[in-house]
């Protein structure tokens, strides 16, 4: 009985508390709209306190009440006001507020007198008849600034507020000074794009960066692969119980609108797969499908891919209400052969059934998609499964990346940046290097070569494996036609030499028909616009994709739907720290 009254009393508490964060939410939103607003009365007298206050800048004080209301009622939590990044933001609005009053002190100066009489009677002034004067830092501003003045004159002033400023940055952000320092120096390299000598500066400081970060942290030549073990595995039996109900009665309002067209069909199947359940119907009645497809997105109210297979055939997908997380190691034990190939496995179709690659044969990748939308995951995942099948001293992996969007594998993996027609020059000279030590030995492929020194025991050196991930083209749009000859003389003469292309590719202008020929195998995932699904899938379903790395994998036999893998930062950081210990 003493239980169940101290739990009653427990759920009155909850149920008070959250009642009393959303009061604070609905009162502090609403209130930083009517001071926003200058709304009636009660507007106009709060937006007079709060710029006697703060000066001009007081939307400070107004976007800071309505992230505390929204906070409050959203959370339903007391709001931190030790938190780092509230700290940095009133460093921020100080060092503001600051630099805004030198103009106010300058009026000041002119008028002489006493700065705090002087500055305190404009300030009445505006009370009383309140107008578009020029208030400064409002009076918070103001003792701040004459602080400032009064202990280290102008000068002081200036570098206190800077300073202020730059740690405001910092806490923000959660980066420390020498951080946001070397971001900005990383950015520099852009402008290399307009002066030759700043380019050649950054080529040459960029050069010595990569050789020291390469012996630094490089993990290739070491004969281990990385066990399974270090990975989690993701259980779905909920969430797939949950969407199989789901599903279902999708389907029976499907049927419903069959037999309202009176349409005479039969089911062929249904798959309920990670990211979407897919439906396929026979039809044995004569119809209109615009009409049929109109009349489900009206009664459905979901989002829906219709498609005919043939005339009679009819395909409808639906994204799933509750998705199910694939593990890339779930994804990898459902291989037949796992070790000692390149093999690699891209995802499930939507009957549960495992889709690879094999890298040896199709050799490169072409991965299509807007942001957000899983690319960068499916990289991580592609590599951690090169890392569980294969030897670390049987390939080597290299991120071409301008973005900073591939940071993460700074420990484990060389970042190239730069120039990508000075990258792509290098790799060219190492892919015909190559080929001349592959002609000499009279073999035709990088396995034979391989190959024959193992079985003849000869005294040369094995040609490791190399992987090549481009992030995206950051160059000027008018050179994209020398860096598609280049990328397509790689691609050409790439798989036989042991060299494969990972091209990432986010924009629409940027799928070329040279593109799309290089690649045999590519990957869609979900794009912002229908011509940008339209430009490579010849119709707008990638819009349709979940964004949660659902995508359509394409080569010359078949395009089908895929859900990829899923490598979190838990299973991605016990791959760098086994790999580096």
């Amino acid at each position: 009985m003493s239980k169940e009254k101290k739990r009653s009393n427990d759920e009155s508490k909850t149920e008070q508390t959250t009642f009393y964060h959303e009061i604070i939410g609905v009162i502090s939103i609403v209130l930083s709209i009517i001071i926003l607003g200058k709304l009636g009365k009660l507007g106009e007298w709060f937006t007079i306190f709060t710029k006697v206050l703060f000066g001009d800048c007081y939307w400070f004080l107004v976007i800071f009440i309505f992230i505390y209301g929204t906070y409050n009622l959203i959370m339903h939590k007391s709001f931190d006001f030790k938190h780092q990044r509230f700290i940095g933001y009133i460093f921020i609005a100080l060092g503001i507020l600051v630099f805004a009053h030198f103009r106010l002190h300058s009026i000041v100066q002119k008028r002489g007198g006493n700065f705090f009489k002087t500055t305190w009677t404009i300030y009445i002034n505006y009370i009383s008849n309140p107008s578009d004067i020029y208030l400064g830092g409002g009076i918070v501003g103001s003792l701040i600034f004459y602080i400032f003045y009064y202990l280290f004159g102008v000068i002081g002033v200036v570098l206190i507020a800077s300073i202020l400023l730059v740690m405001g940055m910092s806490l923000l952000i959660n980066k420390t000074l020498v951080e946001i320092t070397e971001s900005v120096t990383k950015r520099l390299k852009f402008l290399g794009k307009y002066t030759r000598n700043f380019n050649k500066f950054f080529k040459y400081e960029m050069g010595i960066k990569k050789e020291k970060v390469l012996e630094k942290h490089s993990i290739f030549g070491k004969n281990i692969k990385l066990p399974l073990k270090v990975l989690e595995e993701y259980q779905n039996l909920m969430n797939l119980g949950f969407q199989e109900k789901v599903s279902y009665d999708i389907k029976s309002l499907i049927t419903s609108v069959f037999n309202n067209l009176n349409i005479e069909y039969k089911e062929l199947k249904m798959d309920i797969s990670y990211s979407f359940t897919r439906y396929e119907y026979l039809f044995f009645t004569k119809i209109d499908h615009l009409v049929v497809r109109e009349r489900l997105k009206n009664v459905l109210d979901e989002k829906i891919i219709y498609h005919l297979v043939n005339y009679n055939t009819v395909v409808i997908e639906i994204n799933n209400r509750h998705f199910q997380i694939l593990a890339i190691r779930n994804l990898l034990m459902m291989q037949e052969s796992l070790y000692n190939n390149y093999i690699i496995p891209i995802g499930i179709n939507s009957e549960k059934r495992i889709v690879e690659v094999d890298i040896n044969k199709s050799g490169h990748l072409l991965l299509v998609g807007s942001s957000n939308s899983g690319v960068t995951n499916f990289v991580r995942s592609f590599v951690v499964a090169l890392f569980v099948k294969q030897n670390l001293s049987n390939y080597e992996i290299k991120i071409i990346d301008n973005s900073e969007d591939f940071k993460a594998f700074n420990d484990i993996i060389e970042i190239l940046s730069g120039d990508l027609n000075q990258i792509f020059t290098t790799i060219i000279d190492e892919l015909e290097e190559r080929i001349n030590i592959l002609s000499k030995n009279s073999v035709n492929t990088i396995e034979e070569y391989n190959r024959k020194i193992e079985v003849n025991n000869l005294d040369l050196e094995m040609l490791m494996k190399k992987f090549y991930i481009i992030n995206k083209y950051t160059d000027e749009e008018s050179n994209y036609n020398h860096f598609e000859n280049k990328l397509m003389y790689i691609a050409q003469l790439g798989v036989k030499c042991g060299i494969n292309i990972v091209y990432i590719v986010r924009e629409e202008r940027y799928i070329t028909t040279i593109i799309n020929s290089i690649f045999q195998d590519k990957l869609v995932f979900r794009t912002d616009t229908d011509s940008f699904s339209q430009n490579v899938l010849n119709n707008n379903y990638a819009t349709f994709l979940t964004g949660r790395g659902d995508c359509y994998y394409l080569n010359k036999a078949e395009s089908i739907r895929i859900q990829t893998a899923l490598t979190n930062n838990i299973d991605f950081n016990n791959v760098i720290k086994y790999l580096l210990k």
